[in-house]
């Protein structure tokens, strides 16, 4: 398998992010997708690329590429009960496109100190928190017809009210390892699928 290209800064801005629609087999728990998803490259330490549906991470030479996510709190109508689960979810028919480095392809993410925005960029954007989880970003072969779903974490949900306005906001970056020149993950936030938080399960 061929390493994905990661975009230019330019193919980015040309994106739009297309609004998911819902699973008819993930009903069971609500969904709420990212309001903003985004990069922030090394070689373009001033810009943002803006929201958009295409969401590569990682590193190839000096240019890094970074992802942050926001999300909107809960309306405190809809919420009842339990733990928020942050997940990848990618479809087996092919919804939320996947592709990874071959050899490279762990995602870390992080919570951040503040709300991610559009202002965010690489030399300026919240400091990072802690860690929130580490995932081997591996899909399930199609063949199987199996959907590809990947726990991130079970973070405390952010709902209108509680004195968590800021939604809940991450940093999304590739692990590296010693001696690799590239390593990256891209997915299309799209269909309903990508990242997304379940709650009300």
């Amino acid at each position: 398998m061929h390493a994905p290209t990661l975009l230019t800064l330019s193919g980015l801005l040309a994106l739009t992010t297309a609004a998911p629609s819902l699973s008819a087999r993930q009903e069971i728990c609500s969904i709420a997708y990212p309001s903003l998803i985004f990069q922030l490259i090394s070689t373009s330490p001033d810009t943002n690329t803006g929201n958009h549906s295409i969401v590569p991470t990682g590193f190839s030479g000096t240019t890094e590429y970074v992802t942050e996510a926001h999300f909107e709190p809960l309306a405190a109508d809809t919420f009842r009960h339990g733990a928020c689960r942050l997940q990848l979810y990618f479809l087996a028919s092919g919804a939320g496109r996947l592709e990874t480095n071959p050899t490279n392809h762990k995602l870390n993410f992080y919570s951040v100190d503040g709300e991610v925005t559009l202002a965010d960029t690489w030399n300026s954007y919240p400091a990072t928190k802690s860690l929130v989880g580490t995932v081997d970003v591996v899909r399930k072969d199609p063949s199987t017809g199996e959907d590809t779903v990947l726990e991130i974490n079970s973070p405390a949900c952010s709902v209108e009210g509680d004195g968590s306005d800021d939604g809940l906001n991450y940093r999304v970056e590739i692990e590296k390892s010693g001696g690799q020149t590239e390593g990256f993950v891209q997915w299309w936030q799209e269909s309903g699928a990508g990242l997304r938080v379940l709650y009300n399960c």
